[in-house]
């Protein structure tokens, strides 16, 4: 497990983690990464920027109703909060301890730094996975 931080690119990631950019595409592959402009956390400057394109302005982000949520369970020990999405009129029904509004703004955090949870492989792998991959790529061509 690796929580990516504010600004790190997944280029000096891979340098920095297996010593070659070249091993870029593994951090992609192991977390599932088809589109590194999307998929990957924005930086807090980006983060600002996509707000305001989306929502016009930060503060009506922060007003924008996302979604209604109803509070399941808590668990206190990890402060984790377990909840599912509700419409409006259920949302009105519940007790005020039991349901929470997610605004815009913070549905978009949430997202993001579920971006920064990412899996890591091993640099003792690397080397057998790197040839395994180029095998596989010289299998395929050959048959070409």
């Amino acid at each position: 497990p690796y929580i990516v931080q504010d600004k790190e690119r997944p280029d000096i990631l891979a340098f920095n983690y297996y010593g070659d950019v070249k091993y870029t595409w593994l951090i992609f592959f192991a977390n599932d990464i088809v589109d590194p402009y999307y998929e990957w956390p924005m930086d807090q400057n980006q983060f600002d920027s996509y707000i305001i394109n989306k929502y016009n302005s930060i503060a009506e982000s922060k007003t924008s109703v996302h979604e209604y949520r109803k509070i399941i369970r808590e668990n206190k020990l990890d402060q984790q909060k377990y909840t599912i999405t509700v419409d409006k009129d259920t949302y009105d029904s519940l007790s005020p301890t039991s349901r929470e509004i997610i605004y815009s703004f913070d549905y978009e955090v949430e997202l993001n730094e579920q971006k920064r949870e990412i899996q890591l492989i091993e640099d003792v792998y690397v080397a057998s996975i790197f040839n395994e991959v180029r095998r596989t790529f010289i299998n395929a061509w050959s048959k070409w």
